[in-house]
């Protein structure tokens, strides 16, 4: 192993409390995202870390696989009077990427049966009503279908400086959106297989782009030409993040290893293969404050790693904890009090929080 990170995989102490589980989807639960602020421009760092603000939004997107997103209220503990989930949008089919619009009160969705889908976002809820899940009190429409691709949707990042949205489809096409007025930008074929993940960098420059054909291309954000491919060894990448610091950028995959790519200017050096999970990694998150981030898997287990030394600090599964009973599909690092929130297959999301993140939790 690198000396760079002196990592170590003895768990360090640290510790970690669910403090809730929020129940109520129809399906699997594929995507989770920060609802976007209602002023700002919105951050450049992909779908999975929203605009810093503040006073964060007490507020969680999360889309499953009946193509149901729910707004979940963090500060709210679910009650027959006042329950936590209201239905804000409905899909058809599995609604695998959500990424709402910074100071728009709009969401875009896409999913299984390809198109992406501009949703208007309802109001949130009224003390004292009562949204049912199962239900069609929500009045969330569809504004527009952005393309006629048909292939599933499993990616989308928006650029929030230049207002261009990138969405990655299954069948390797990459398509870039004037975000004004939605007009096409840029259409091409960017890989031999389906596109799973993309993150920008830190400073919004760079769009990292994952595959199924093992290969994560990093492209020039102004222009969209790919300025580096990193090799995977045929191992489908299904999640990619960048340390807020810019120092290297992470990637997961099927075959359960976790790599630490080191950003040298312009080029890309692979640093570790760290055999971080039995089963496919789904998932990556960063810690609002740079200082953890978190792999979810197929293995049904949380990990939580430390930033700065890639050593693992602490494993969420059962039934060591109230981990998740399925594979985790689905990891965001909330501001809202620092939370760690994950999606899964058992239908279920859980909210961890580290001890030293406490705060009294309303």
């Amino acid at each position: 192993m690198s000396a760079v990170w002196a990592a170590t995989f003895a768990p360090m102490p640290i510790g970690v409390r669910l403090l809730r589980t929020l129940t109520g989807h129809a399906s699997a639960v594929y995507a989770l995202s920060g609802e976007a602020p209602a002023q700002g421009r919105g951050a450049d760092n992909g779908t999975d870390v929203p605009s810093a603000s503040p006073t964060p939004s007490p507020t969680l997107l999360a889309g499953d696989g009946s193509g149901m997103v729910v707004r979940w209220r963090l500060d709210r503990e679910d009650s027959e009077t006042a329950p936590a989930g209201q239905l804000v949008a409905r899909m058809p089919g599995h609604a695998f990427s959500i990424l709402p619009l910074p100071g728009r009160r709009q969401l875009l969705t896409g999913g299984l049966e390809g198109g992406v889908h501009l949703m208007q976002l309802p109001k949130a809820e009224v003390e004292g009503t009562q949204p049912d899940l199962d239900g069609p009190q929500f009045d969330g429409k569809e504004l527009r279908n952005l393309g006629d691709n048909r292939s599933a949707v499993f990616a989308m990042a928006w650029q929030g400086a230049r207002q261009r949205l990138w969405v990655g489809h299954g069948d390797g096409m990459l398509s870039i959106w004037d975000g004004r007025d939605w007009s096409p930008e840029q259409r091409r074929r960017l890989a031999e297989e389906r596109i799973r993940c993309m993150a920008f960098s830190p400073e919004g420059e760079r769009l990292a782009v994952g595959s199924s054909d093992g290969m994560l291309q990093i492209l020039d954000a102004a222009r969209g030409e790919t300025i580096a491919r990193l090799d995977h060894e045929e191992a489908s990448v299904f999640c990619t993040a960048w340390d807020p610091r810019g120092r290297y950028l992470l990637t997961g995959a099927i075959d359960a290893r976790l790599r630490v790519w080191m950003r040298e200017g312009e080029d890309f050096r692979l640093d570790e293969v760290i055999p971080a999970h039995t089963f496919t990694i789904n998932a990556l998150a960063f810690h609002p404050e740079g200082r953890w981030f978190a792999t979810g898997s197929r293995d049904r287990s949380i990990k939580l790693w430390d930033a700065d030394t890639i050593g693992l600090a602490k494993v969420l599964e059962r039934p060591r904890a109230e981990g998740h009973q399925h594979s985790v599909n689905a990891l965001l690092w909330h501001p809202y009090q620092n939370l760690l929130i994950s999606g899964s297959d058992d239908r279920t999301i859980k909210l961890w929080q580290m001890e030293e993140d406490a705060i009294a939790f309303v």
